[in-house]
């Protein structure tokens, strides 16, 4: 896969495109991931299933045997994620763990709720 990385309007916007596709010029990307930082949100939109996907993004490419080591990302848009997340991280690898954080906030609010 190949990632392209921008923010609009205070939303990072990450767009995965399958290498097959560009291949076969399609110029949509496979997923197109929304992060808002400040919300501490994430939504993805899969292109081939036409639907929105709150799952990380690991667990969605899982489904399709894509290893989040196969994704490129170019310096520029590696530098615009982590200046977005704030980190240092390998762009991916920030991606993960912003996701697995939001992800532990909301277990916690819901084990809060719960008790």
């Amino acid at each position: 896969m190949y990632c392209r990385a921008a923010v609009e309007k205070g939303i990072l916007k990450v767009y995965l495109f399958a290498v097959t596709d560009i291949e076969e010029n399609i110029n949509f990307p496979r997923y197109r991931l929304f992060i808002s930082r400040k919300e501490r949100r994430f939504i993805t939109y899969d292109e081939k299933l036409k639907k929105w996907r709150k799952a990380l993004l690991e667990s969605i490419l899982w489904d399709v045997r894509i290893n989040l080591g196969n994704i490129y990302v170019n310096d520029c848009d590696t530098k615009v994620i982590q200046k977005y997340l704030k980190t240092m991280q390998p762009a991916i690898r920030a991606l993960e763990e912003f996701q697995a954080n939001i992800r532990k906030e909301q277990r916690i609010r819901h084990d809060k709720k719960l008790t």
